[in-house]
């Protein structure tokens, strides 16, 4: 049950920040554009009304045609009439390059910036825990990429053998020529002894008397 409801609040959240990427995000240079009074300037004909019951807001969509001819189809109008006017009825807008709004007016209010601004904020955030945690894995590869190229690094000893240590790719030649084992050196005839210090020079016995 519990991975139930981890599954649909991961669901809820990704829906959350595409809406507020796409229709938010998306749409704050277009409203900029809008509130700032810029836009091909055309007309709409509006084909459907609806209102909102609790709100008593209405909008409208219809088909957006601007002065060069373009037409684009299913678009809604933003602006400040109220409602009641009928199918066909025709009305000055602006095409911002929204994705399915146009604006009319000679001006856009500002309060429609704000609420798109505040409706990104989810969106902004992904993007900057992206961009996090892209940041971090970049830096792990070059560090990781950085140590196999530098083998004169610092190599950890501390329970490893001399094999192990020797088979390290970060270990310069040098080091792992340090870490070759040496023949022994021969030990010394059981007939050899030390000279007695009577048998040597006498500047010699001098020299070792003055130590």
């Amino acid at each position: 049950m519990d991975a139930v409801k981890k599954t649909l609040g991961w669901l809820v959240a990704l829906g959350l920040v595409y809406l507020s990427f796409v229709h938010g995000l998306l749409a704050v240079e277009p409203t900029l554009d809008a509130v700032r009074g810029g836009g091909t300037p055309g007309v709409f004909q509006i084909e459907s009304l609806s209102r909102n019951a609790k709100t008593g807001a209405c909008g409208w969509e219809g088909t957006f045609t601007s002065r060069t001819g373009e037409v684009r189809r299913g678009v809604s109008y933003v602006g400040d009439e109220y409602c009641g006017d009928v199918e066909g009825e025709l009305h000055s807008a602006r095409d911002t390059g929204a994705r399915d709004e146009v604006f009319g007016g000679e001006k856009t209010g500002i309060s429609n910036l704000v609420f798109v601004v505040l409706f990104s904020l989810p969106a902004l955030f992904a993007l900057l825990i992206l961009a996090l945690w892209g940041w971090i894995g970049v830096s792990w590869v070059v560090l990781r990429a950085r140590g196999r190229k530098s083998p004169g690094g610092v190599v950890p000893v501390r329970g490893r053998s001399i094999r192990e240590l020797r088979d390290d790719p970060r270990l310069t030649s040098a080091q792992r020529e340090m870490l070759r084992p040496r023949p022994r050196t021969a030990e010394p005839s059981p007939r050899w002894a030390p000279e007695p210090l009577s048998a040597l020079p006498e500047e010699r016995r001098r020299e070792d008397a003055g130590r």
